[in-house]
Formats: structure tokens, sequence, C-alpha cells
């Protein structure tokens, strides 16, 4: 693997992009100082290769980028590859691996991706591709920084597998695992062919059985054939014998139809008979009451000429009736409304004086929503005062993280002077060069010290200040919390005093109202109800209506007595069109009776003749039902000895392939012999292999 160019940014020193590249250079030496980022060039190989360097985490980003970028081309084996690996603050780490076609048309197409489906599957191929791990790589090709001697201090086993690494002889194991995973499977298959084999020898062994029963079978299907001949030759017989029966039943039930038919229409015609006789018998009575029947329908007929002259007077005093009906009706519409204006009015009433009745509730209520409301109010300003507390101390904490800086470095040239004032013994000032007296070095030294305790202090102060600002800020939120809902219940009891006080309003107001307007109102309507005098027209007219009722003189009463007197003489008026139709209809009724007797004696002959014929007809044909053989069991018989037959011939056709088989099996076992022979051969040949690619080698060699 020979690099080509190194691109990076943001990881580790790097902030910025960076780009090395390696053409032309055979040998190059990385010099600077600690820290200049010698080791990150080398570390930015190894992550681009392989996702490791001196960390695996998101601390190889720089701090001030949020995702390292690693870009390395290199070539192997005369093709050129590039691996781009990214690694996102809060994201997975990407790698995409390319291959450099130098016949692309186009240079975007110049480098085809390699990458898989995942990070792992990509991170394999570039393993795979330049047949090295990490391991292999920083004790081959790359040695960490302070870990030159990694590779001698490994574990022998390491060791060996890393060198066999670098020489390649891992591919010899590579090929042992293969040549033993086709031997175990050609093996697998050797057993399987045994396995055939001894199936096949144990068929072969049953040959003289097989035969034995094929003959057997055979025999018995001759038996069965006779026999289920000969059963189907005797349900011939029973059906045809059957076929006669069923012909001659049908005839029977021919002629039970016709005496069936025979007897219907005798007796038909015996009710017909004794229904006219009814008849006759009934007319001969209305003809013996011809009188009477007569005499009242006379009478029928006056009544009722006396009640259409009747109806016409009804009709007139109808018509004043329905000139009477409106006029009432107006009335008695103005009435109910009066009494339903009255009894609105008087609910009205009595709603206001149950509202009124609470009004002191109302104004307890009142006075104790206006208390809360001064409670919620000091509240608030208590909250207030909190606020500008929280504001203060934030203020005070950034001011002393501001002054301590500047307190800490004062109080440091302070210390400095006050050293310098307490070492020196001259007249000679130390900090400004001046002449300078003992006792003005005293002085100067105690003023010194004077404003570096005052410093301190301060310095303290504000260091302690830092320390409870938490404390105290958690504290000033917990108060702040318990009244962080005032405002909601102010404004509940706001609008709970506003509902109160303007309910209270709306009663004082709805009395008022009631006593200025609708009090005299109910009074006026009352009076106009006893009085009567609402519409005075209506009434006036409803007088005049029934002056001309009056005048007519007509009796309700008479009138219905009259109808009813009518309505139940109707019946005579049916009772004398019935005895004109029983005069019209006596003699031709006389001659249809003696007809209807003369059929009657005709067709009592013909059923007894035809019920003789049936009787002999049906003895004979039970007397041959008795000697007729049973269909059902000869045909059940039947299929019996198809089914055992046709079950047979299917035993006989299995010995038949149970035999005919055993051919093809003979032919199997020795395709079988050649197969494994094969197998063999080449599981030896396996195991050589598998050997020669082991530790030892071959010792042919």
């Amino acid at each position: 693997m020979i690099p080509v160019k190194l691109s990076l940014s943001g990881f580790l020193s790097y902030r910025e992009p960076v780009t090395l590249d390696f053409t032309g250079i055979d040998l190059a030496c990385i010099s600077g100082s600690n820290g200049a980022g010698k080791s990150s060039l080398l570390d930015a190989i190894t992550w681009a290769l392989f996702g490791q360097a001196r960390k695996r985490d998101e601390s190889i980003i720089h701090t001030a980028c949020q995702k390292a970028e690693v870009t390395l081309d290199f070539l192997y084996e005369n093709t050129l590859y590039r691996v781009h690996r990214t690694n996102q603050r809060g994201k997975s780490t990407t790698v995409d691996f390319f291959i450099h076609d130098p016949q692309a048309d186009k240079p975007s197409q110049k480098w085809k991706t390699l990458s898989e489906r995942t990070l792992r599957d990509t991170d394999a191929l570039i393993e795979n591709t330049l047949r090295l791990d990490y391991d292999t790589f920083i004790n081959a090709s790359f040695f960490l920084q302070g870990k030159a001697d990694q590779f001698a201090t490994q574990r022998p086993a390491d060791r060996k597998r890393i060198l066999g690494s670098i020489l390649g002889l891992d591919i010899w194991e590579k090929y042992r695992e293969k040549a033993a995973l086709e031997r175990k499977e050609q093996e697998s298959e050797v057993r399987a062919v045994d396995a055939r084999l001894n199936e096949i020898m144990q068929e072969l062994s049953e040959e003289k059985i097989r035969k034995q029963r094929l003959k057997e079978l055979e025999d018995q299907l001759a038996v069965m054939s006779k026999n289920r001949i000969q059963q189907e030759k005797a349900l011939q017989e029973v059906r045809k014998l059957e076929a006669s029966l069923k012909e001659r039943k049908n005839m029977l039930d021919t002629l039970g139809k016709q005496l069936d038919s025979a007897a219907v229409n005798r007796n038909r015609n015996e009710e017909l008979l004794l229904d006219r006789q009814s008849e006759l018998a009934e007319f001969e009575q209305k003809l013996a009451q011809a009188e009477i029947i007569e005499a009242a329908y006379q009478s029928w007929q006056k009544d009722r000429l006396a009640l259409s002259e009747l109806d016409q007077v009804a009709e007139k005093f109808q018509e004043v009736e329905n000139r009477r009906r409106q006029p009432l009706m107006r009335i008695e519409a103005e009435r109910a409304r009066l009494l339903q204006e009255i009894s609105n009015l008087e609910e009205n009433l009595v709603k206001l004086e149950q509202q009124e009745s609470g009004l002191k509730a109302l104004q307890v209520q009142l006075e104790t929503t206006e208390h809360e409301m001064q409670k919620f109010q000091a509240q608030i300003e208590q909250r207030m005062a909190l606020e500008e507390r929280m504001r203060e101390l934030h203020q005070e904490q950034a001011e002393a993280k501001a002054e301590n800086p500047r307190l800490n470095a004062e109080m440091k040239e302070l210390k400095e002077r006050i050293d310098k004032l307490q070492q020196t013994e001259g007249s000679q000032c130390p900090l400004c060069g001046q002449p300078l007296a003992e006792k003005e070095r005293l002085a100067l030294l105690v003023r010194l010290q004077i404003e570096g305790k005052e410093r301190g202090d301060r310095y303290r102060a504000n260091q302690a200040l830092m320390n409870e600002f938490d404390e105290r800020l958690n504290d000033l939120n917990q108060q702040m919390n318990d009244l962080n809902r005032i405002d909601e219940q102010l404004r509940a009891a706001s609008r709970q005093h506003d509902q109160t006080k303007d309910r209270i309003n709306q009663i004082k107001e709805m009395r008022k109202q009631w006593d200025e307007q609708y009090a005299p109102y109910l009074m006026d309507l009352k009076t106009r109800l006893k009085k009567e005098s609402f519409l005075p027209q209506e009434h006036e007219l409803l007088i005049k209506i029934d002056k001309e009722s009056k005048s007519l003189g007509y009796d309700a009463a008479a009138h219905a007595k009259l109808r009813q007197v009518e309505l139940e003489g109707r019946q005579f008026e049916t009772a004398f069109n019935d005895l004109g139709k029983a005069r019209a209809a006596l003699v031709p009724l006389k001659r249809e009776i003696e007809n209807i007797k003369l059929q009657l004696d005709r067709q009592n002959e013909e059923v007894t003749q035809l019920r003789q014929a049936y009787d002999n007809a049906a003895a004979q044909l039970a007397a041959d039902q008795a000697l007729m053989p049973d269909l059902l069991a000869a045909e059940q018989s039947l299929m019996d000895a198809r089914e055992s037959e046709n079950r047979l011939r299917y035993e006989v056709g299995g010995a038949q392939q149970k035999v005919a088989v055993l051919d093809v099996i003979r032919q199997r076992r020795k395709d079988l012999d050649q197969e494994r022979e094969v197998l063999t051969r080449r599981i030896e040949q396996l195991k050589l292999l598998e050997k020669s690619f082991g530790k030892m080698g071959c010792h042919r060699c």
C-alpha cells in the first residue's frame, strides 16, 4: 500500500482543511514541536483505512468543529483506491470506498464506488483488498508512538497470527478449511449413498416373496370376477320384475284417481242439492210473510219523507251555527291568550321573588370575593419584590464574576509590592525608586496591607455569593413557584366578583321594572277578563246570531230520534226486495232440484263399479309384491362384490409394480456403486490436500 494523497479537516489538531500530496516522495521526515500535529497525520491514515486511531470516539473531532473528515488516496498492486471516512457529532461514522477508472469518459465517472450496504461490510472489504487488518498494519507497516516493541511484546499466538498475515500464510489456512469443508460434504454424500444401497439390498431380498404374493392375488381376482358376473345377471332379473310391478302400480293409481274423481263429483252434487233445498225452504218462508213485509215497507217510506224535510231545516240551522262558531272561537282564543299572559306574568313574579330571596347570600359572597382579591393583590406585590430580588441577585453574581479576576490580579500585585517593601532596608523605594524614609516605608506598608485586606474581603464576599448563588436562587424560585398561580386565582376571583355584582344589580333592576311596568299591566288584564270587556264587536255579533238560531225552532233530539227510526226501517227495504226475488226464483229452483237428483243416481252407480275394480287390482298387486325378491339387497350385494374386486385389482396392480420395479432397482444399485467409488477417490484426494495445506505440510514434499 503506497499513500498518494491525504486530505483531512476537523481531525484532532487540524481544524481547517489540509491536503498532503505524497507523489514523488520516497522518504520523508515529519518534524515539529509538541502538539503541532505530526502524529495526527499518521492517525488520519489508520483512521481512514481501519476506523481506528489513538481514540475511536468523538474525541477525534476538533473542539471547534462539528465533524471530522479524512480522505486517503493510495496505490495497491498498480490500482488507485480512495477511502473517505466521516464522523459527525451525535451521528454514526460513515465510510465510502472507491476505485479509480482511468478509462472513464467524464471526470465525475472516474471514481467508481465499491462501498457495501453497511459500515462493517465496507471495512471488511477494505481489509480484504489490503490483505491487512489494523493489528497487522501497526505491527508491520506502522509503529505507534511509544510502541515500537509492540510486536515483540505480543503473545506467541498473536505473533504467529500477525506474522502469518504479513507473509500471506493465512491463505493456506483458507485453502485447508475449504478442502476440509468439501471433504466433509463428500463424506456426507457417501453416507447417503450407503444408506440408499442398504435400502436397495433390502428390497432385492424380497423378490421371491413379492412374486408369490402376486400369484395368490391374481387367483383370488379370477374367482371374484366370476362371482361378480353371476350377481349382475341376478340383479337384471330382479329389475325386470320390479319394472313390471311398477307398471301395474301405475295402472292401479290411475284407477284410484278415477274413483276419487267420481266420488268428489257425487259429493259435490249432494252438497248442491242440500243448498238448493235450503234456498227453497227459505223462499217459501218469505212468501208466507209477504203481507207483514209490504206493510212495514210502506211505513218506512213515510218516515223517510219526514226525515228529508227535517234534514233541510237542520241544514239551515247548521249554517247559522257555522256563522256563530267564528266569533265564538275568536272570543275563546282571546280569553285563552289573556289567561296565558296572566299566568306568564305571575310565574315571572314568583321567579323574581325567589331571586330576591338570594340577595343576602350574594352580598356575602361579594364581600368574601373582595377580601380574596385584596389578599391576592398583596401576594402579587410580594412576587414582584421577589422578581426584583432575583434580578438583583443575578446582577450581583455577574458583577462578582467580572470583579473577582480583577481583584485577584490586584491582590497579587499588592502582595508583590508588600513583599518588596518588607524585604528592602534602604532609603530608596523599591517600587518607584524615590527616596523613602523608614517611617514612610512602614506607613506605606500598612496602607498597602489595608488595601489588600479590603480587596481580599471583597473577593471572599464575591466568592461566597457565587457559591451560595444556586441555593439562594433555588429558594427564591421555590417562593416564586408558590406564587405563580396568583394571577390566575386573582382573575378567577375578579370574574366571580363582577358576576356576583352584576347579578345583584340585575335582580334590583328587575324588581324596579316589575313595580313600574308589569304589576299595573297584570292588574289591568285581570279586570278585563273578569268584566268580559275584550272584543266587544264579537260579543254583539254572537248575540245576533243566537236570536236567528232560536227563530228556526230546530229540535236536534227529535231529528236524531227520527234518523234512528229511519235507519232501523231500512231492513224492510231489503226484505221487500228479497220477497220479489223469491217469487221470481221459486219455479226454476224446483226444476234444478229434480235434475240434481237424477245426476246423483247415475254417479252412485259409477262409484260402486269403480270401487269393485280397484279393490280387485289392489289385492292382486299386493300378492305379487309379497313374492318379489329384495332389490336393495341385490344391489348392495353387487356393490360389495364390485368393491371387493376393485380393491383386489388395486392390490394386484401394486404387487405387479413391486415386481416390475426390481429391475430398475438393480440398475440403480450399479449406478450407486459407481458413484460411491468416485466419491471415495475424491475424499482421499481432499484428505491429501487438507494435510498438505496444514501446519505440518505434506510428508511427501
